[in-house]
């Protein structure tokens, strides 16, 4: 298995979305594919450098979120 197949394994349900559009929601492996967002896919090829939490804290300095179903009413009352 190779190291982006185990990073996607690992990352597998994580849902994210980009600050530029955060009704779209994607799943890692998803948003790490779609052309029309570099900044997850640029930075995925890091990851292995400093690890899976540090990826997580690393996403908002890029515009990416983790989604997290339990906050979704907090941002739903911050975007209106």
């Amino acid at each position: 298995m190779t190291r982006k197949t185990a990073l996607r394994r690992m990352l597998a349900g994580r849902m994210v979305y980009h600050e530029s559009k955060p009704k779209m929601l994607f799943q890692y492996n998803e948003a790490a594919d779609k052309l029309e967002l570099p900044p997850l896919r640029v930075f995925i090829n890091g990851i292995w450098d400093y690890g899976i939490t540090k990826f997580f804290d690393d996403l908002p300095r890029l515009g990416w979120q983790e989604y997290r179903p339990e906050e979704k009413c907090q941002n739903q009352e911050q975007s209106s």
